[in-house]
């Protein structure tokens, strides 16, 4: 009975490799466990916002979106939802790639809470600094910064670009500076192309993530290393990266 209870029960191998390949497909993207879920709720929202008309799509927006009136009226609550929401009309696919690859390398090294905590509050404090800076500035007239300060703005570039920052600082040796002067050249050079809050929350993004990761994330026991060791191993150039 023993024994049977325990081929039943898909019994592991010595080397720490599960016998069954569709168990070990299933531990492995478990490891992923948030970041499929925040991924698969984003995705599914958009595809059903993309159904409804332009109007409606507006209006949706404006209830959850970010602008002036959202702190003079203390509607917080109402814009934590638009994280998961896509700031077009139309469903960006580049965006969920770029989310699930950043969300994956931060939970991967430092666990779902971390990763769950990242990717909203990179959003919902970077948020309410952009319409505090677009405020600022509409003052002195710079740009239109007057216009868009007016306009409620969603989306989860900034809590994606978060967990970025975020997971860039946990990488090991060089790694832990190239990954960041990445992101960082990559947010500058697009901000350019950008509407004046995109351009702004980028930034802001980076310094919630950045200092999550290194206030907290980095001092997490169970924290793991995205880097095999056979790669250190075999070859020089990685020892070199990682070191």
């Amino acid at each position: 009975m023993e024994q049977r209870a325990e081929t039943a029960s898909l019994a592991v191998e010595a080397n720490g490799i599960p016998s069954n390949p569709l168990l070990g497909a299933v531990q492995f993207l478990l490891n992923f466990r948030v970041a499929l879920i925040i991924v698969t709720v984003f995705v599914s929202t958009n595809l059903f916002l993309a159904t409804l008309s332009f109007n409606d799509q507006t209006a949706v927006h404006k209830y959850v979106g970010w602008d002036l009136s959202t702190l003079e009226a203390a509607r917080y609550w109402r814009q934590l939802p638009g994280t998961l929401m896509q700031g077009y009309a139309d469903m960006k696919w580049h965006q969920p790639v770029i989310m699930l690859f950043f969300l994956c390398l931060l939970e991967y090294q430092a666990g779902h809470w971390a990763a769950l905590v990242t990717f909203f509050l990179s959003d919902w404090l970077s948020a309410p600094f952009v319409v505090l800076a677009l405020w600022g500035l509409s003052a002195l007239h710079v740009g239109d910064a007057s216009v868009i300060l007016h306009d409620p703005s969603s989306g989860a570039s900034a809590a994606s670009i978060g967990c970025g920052s975020a997971a860039a600082l946990l990488l090991p040796g060089k790694l832990k500076w190239i990954a960041p002067a990445i992101i960082i050249t990559a947010v500058v050079l697009t901000a350019t192309s950008q509407r004046m809050d995109a351009a702004l929350a980028h930034p802001a993004a980076i310094f919630v993530g950045g200092g999550l990761s290194l206030i907290w994330w980095r001092h997490l026991p169970q924290r793991r290393s995205f880097v095999p060791a056979t790669w250190t191993r075999n070859g020089a150039f990685m020892r070199w990266l990682t070191t």
